[in-house]
């Protein structure tokens, strides 16, 4: 119980080319208020008054091109990062 969790690099099969064709974006920004300030995730070095309205979101898209089996399909993604360590950073409170 509690162990440490050791990440395993997942054997990714190779496609046969039938199936519909799945595409993966993602998307970073920096919003203050409605207004994009950045293209890119940023931390604020504002005080807290000012950095109030700023907000740095990372948008994750997937579109498919072509027919899905009924079974369905399984989608691999390849990552230099390790994509859980940065879905689940701490959200800071307001101040």
């Amino acid at each position: 119980m509690n162990q440490e969790i050791i990440a395993e690099p997942t054997v990714i099969p190779v496609g046969d080319g039938t199936g519909p064709v799945i595409a993966f974006t993602a998307i970073p920004s920096t919003l203050d208020g409605d207004a994009i300030v950045a293209n890119a995730l940023v931390q604020s070095v504002a005080s807290a008054d000012e950095a109030a309205d700023l907000s740095s979101i990372l948008t994750l898209q997937f579109s498919a091109e072509g027919e899905f089996p009924a079974e369905g399909v399984e989608v691999y993604l390849n990552s230099n990062v390790d994509l859980m360590a940065i879905a689940s950073m701490p959200v800071l409170p307001e101040a």
